[in-house]
């Protein structure tokens, strides 16, 4: 079955029209950089042709969708779990999965996965396996690559964005020359995954053993990047509101100003509509040893509670088959995990330009405690920045905190 318009043959048909049960589905589209994007996908009535073309093939499953708010989800899918209401199927982006998994929530993917593996980008399917496990079937994939003002960079000099460690040093320096800054490097609050994960990944390193039970990011690896992210400080090349407040509105920001060369993580459709067509383009991702780059994976894992196991694998086979996924893709503006659909977005010049890196993504640390680590690391990282501790002192004291962290289960 691929649900891209090819009837199943009798056989298949036949076996289709024995599996039944009732599911609820949260299939709830992740945050998005511009919400306005996902409006379709998210009117109950999208789904309504979704759920008839499913029950084409599968007359005896009834499906649900329910739609929720990001805001709030983790606390109501606990009081679900607890109250023995659970969905079926969920969207879970891959941070969800280690929490659940531990707990011996979700339903063991990698058998319904067999035959398709090869049909789905790897690193997509990398981001759901957690402890050798596939928890999930990705439907949908980000990638948060910078971005750079074709306008700055031409006033400082340069013919083209920075993407070495040696290349950022020299931009750094020619933006402070010509009175702009490099970029806004958020270090009061946010995701490491924007900031400094990014770094560290590219100079070889990780934030956490290969067994996941030390810190591993105060390595050689880990202060090469930092040193970077350090000398720029130096320069006082950072936006220095961005190293001392939280993130603000991006029509605030220097880079939208026309006063900043790049964006760590830009997201250019939503900076085209504030500072016009063809001002903010997307650049490659910086590198030193190690082609990466942050992204995120969407996909739907199944509740190990569910009385209709087979009615649930049917369900998520199909969501994230060929053709479902190309219409939920075409409405919600993501990128395809399905290697078929890699050239959906050729018109598109900026998803085509992400769709380049979708196989060096990197979803970031899988590990119950990992927003708890980005938490402990992020005063260090911001007090580095600001000139009060050396780099190296920076990470021992980090990873000193992250290793008690990590001690204590």
């Amino acid at each position: 079955m691929t649900g891209s318009g090819t009837s199943p043959s009798p056989a298949a048909r036949a076996a289709c029209e024995q599996v039944n049960g009732e599911l609820s589905p949260h299939p709830t589209p992740i945050a998005a950089p511009a919400p306005d994007l996902l409006a379709a996908t998210q009117e109950e009535a999208w789904w309504t042709p979704i759920v008839e073309e499913f029950n084409q093939q599968y007359p005896k499953v009834e499906v649900q969708v329910v739609q929720q708010p990001w805001s709030g989800r983790e606390q109501a899918l606990t009081t679900a779990i607890a109250g023995k209401t659970a969905p079926d199927v969920v969207y879970f982006n891959p941070d969800f999965v280690p929490r659940y998994a531990d707990q011996d929530l979700l339903l063991d993917l990698g058998k319904a996965m067999e035959s398709e593996r090869d049909a789905f980008v790897p690193s997509s399917l990398e981001a759901y396996t957690y402890n050798d496990t596939l928890y999930a079937f990705p439907l949908l994939m980000t990638v948060s690559n910078p971005g750079y003002n074709v306008e700055v960079l031409e006033k400082i000099g340069l013919s083209a964005p920075p993407r070495t460690f040696d290349e950022i040093r020299a931009a750094a320096e020619a933006c402070v020359r010509n009175d702009f800054t490099f970029a806004q490097y958020t270090a009061a609050d946010g995701s490491l995954n924007h900031t400094f994960y990014p770094f560290l990944w590219t100079a070889g390193g990780t934030p956490l053993s290969d067994d996941e039970t030390m810190s591993a990011f105060a390595g050689p690896e880990g202060l090469k990047a930092l040193q970077l992210l350090r000398d720029v400080a130096d320069l006082q090349a950072w936006d220095p509101e961005g190293l001392t407040q939280p993130i603000g509105k991006f029509e605030q920001t220097k880079f939208a100003r026309g006063t900043e060369l790049m964006g760590l993580t830009l997201g250019i459709p939503e900076a085209t509509k504030i500072m016009g067509e063809g001002v903010a383009k997307g650049a490659d991702p910086f590198f030193d040893t190690e082609e990466v780059v942050f992204g995120s994976v969407g996909g739907l894992s199944i509740f190990n509670t569910t009385e209709s196991p087979e009615a649930s694998v049917a369900w998520v086979k199909f969501l994230t088959s060929e053709g479902p996924m190309k219409k939920f893709l075409e409405a919600s503006n993501y990128l395809p995990p399905r290697t078929s659909l890699q050239g959906m977005w050729d018109g598109n010049e900026d998803n085509s330009f992400k769709s380049q890196f979708l196989e060096q993504v990197n979803v970031g640390v899988l590990h119950p405690k990992a927003r708890e680590m980005m938490d402990l690391m992020r005063p260090h990282l911001q007090g580095c920045l600001l000139g009060r501790v050396e780099p190296q002192a920076t990470l021992d004291a980090a990873a000193e905190q992250v290793d008690a962290l990590l001690a204590r289960g």
